[in-house]
């Protein structure tokens, strides 16, 4: 990469998607759907170690097993629910908080839709 992009990580990740998957939106959308997998079960192996607890003590604070937790802190499971990540945050004593915010990968001059904006009802 070049320097620009390691002191901005915006453009690097502009970078990867044009260069490595040919600014296609499908393929953008499953790297970011396996870099938020990545990023939930590291969180949830984090905390977990944080707080000193086995997979089987957090998940009996959950009211679940240990193989379901194993499988929540392993990187290539999409099968994450919100209710069980609730649970989970519950369960260590925190709050899940979730934040939409513009994609820096997105042009923010290229037009957004060719679409005509609705009239408002008279």
């Amino acid at each position: 990469m070049t320097s620009e992009s390691s002191k901005n990580p915006a453009a690097g990740r502009k970078i990867i998607l044009s260069e490595y998957f040919n600014d296609s939106p499908r393929e953008t959308l499953l790297l970011r759907r396996e870099l938020f997998n990545a990023h939930i079960a590291q969180a949830i192996y984090d905390v977990r170690k944080l707080k000193g607890l086995t997979q089987a003590q957090l998940a009996k604070r959950v009211g679940t097993t240990a193989s379901v937790i194993s499988r929540l802190e392993d990187v290539d499971y999409g099968g994450r629910s919100l209710d069980m990540l609730l649970r989970i945050t519950s369960a260590l004593g925190l709050q899940l908080t979730l934040s939409l915010t513009p994609d820096p990968s997105r042009d923010p001059r290229r037009p957004k839709s060719s679409r005509k904006p609705r009239r408002p009802a008279a």
